[in-house]
């Protein structure tokens, strides 16, 4: 019998590397400030104004952004038809990149251990008025980033921008009619613009709209109580059409518009039983949200191309299909 010696790698060693075991200390102050006052401009206006600063460090990343501010005004004024209010708010922040981005051990992951934190500054404008039974409100704003992170097939980097504006519309009506004890009637709108710095593979770059945001949204609902035995719920939530990131082949996921109701009934043979009949998705709607991340796996069905399988073109689901027509009887006992 002949014998050979076989020469078996070297155990990988115990200690780990600092890239493989990141250790970082983070440390953060905040200081607030309120001056306040009344009656500048006649006996029923009321002044405030919010000041606060924080400071951060980070060992990783140092300082960032430090210090970021909050700069706030709020006004006052009761009149004879309700309340007036008016909210002036600026703010400034950092982020820093999550664990994956900065350690996601391959660079077809996108991932890159020097990255920077990203910055941002929002500006917000609201108005309101509220009288007994009615409550409008506008609000405008405007968020920009920078230095967000930007993922490719070679890794990532700190070379990225945003900008983002909405609009929003919110009321709440509150009435008593006949026959009813009380019915509540909400609804809000929100419309948004945006564009982002978006990068080719020649390193050539171009404003396009963020994918996955939907331009248009709406919500709308009602509850009606009875006999103060008996709550009604309806409401619903519409989006308009989403173009997608880049990277998902599908291009638009379609918008839709949502139903679900809610009865309650209190006090059902004795004080303590209540029974509740939920729907959710009331219609039975078929519709579905962007995938997460890349989305780059198509929806086409796997099919055999001669003698290969030809499945998903990616990792990461292009579509998410979203839940049914969903049924639940609840029984409460209250003791």
């Amino acid at each position: 019998m002949v014998t050979q010696d076989v020469h078996l790698p070297s155990p990988v060693p115990n200690d780990l590397s600092s890239i493989e075991r990141p250790q970082r200390d983070v440390y953060g102050a905040y200081a607030q400030a309120r001056a306040r006052r009344a009656h500048v401009f006649g006996e029923h206006d009321t002044h405030a104004l919010h000041l606060g600063v924080r400071y951060d460090w980070d060992s990783l990343f140092g300082a960032g952004q430090s210090p970021s501010i909050r700069i706030g005004y709020v006004g006052e004024l009761e009149t004879c038809r309700g309340l007036v209010l008016a909210k002036l708010l600026y703010g400034t922040g950092w982020q820093e990149p999550n664990p994956r981005q900065l350690y996601g051990g391959w660079l077809g992951s996108g991932s890159n251990p020097t990255l920077r934190p990203e910055h941002s500054r929002t500006f917000e404008l609201d108005l309101s008025h509220t009288t007994e039974n009615l409550l409008n409100l506008v609000s405008a704003w405007y968020a920009q980033d920078y230095d967000t992170i930007v993922q490719f097939a070679g890794g990532a980097s700190n070379k990225g921008k945003r900008d983002v504006i909405g609009v929003d519309y919110q009321f709440r009506a509150l009435w008593r009619p006949k026959h009813v004890d009380s019915l509540s009637v909400w609804g809000y709108y929100s419309y948004l613009w945006s564009r982002e710095l978006v990068f080719d593979a020649s390193g050539g770059s171009t404003y396009k709209p963020i994918g996955d945001l939907a331009t248009h949204k709406l919500w709308l609902g009602a509850t009606a109580k009875i006999d103060k035995r008996i709550t009604a719920t309806l409401r619903s939530r519409a989006y308009s059409d989403r173009n997608t990131v880049a990277t998902n082949p599908l291009g638009t996921i379609n918008g839709a518009w949502i139903f679900d109701g809610h009865v309650q009934i209190d006090h059902v043979g004795t004080h303590a039983l209540s029974l509740a009949l939920t729907i959710d998705n009331l219609l039975g709607t078929a519709y579905s949200d962007p995938g997460i991340r890349t989305a780059d796996s198509g929806d086409e069905p796997g099919h055999w191309n001669g003698q290969a399988w030809v499945g998903s073109a990616g990792f990461y689901n292009s579509r998410l299909p979203q839940p049914g027509r969903l049924i639940m009887v609840t029984v409460g006992l209250d003791l």
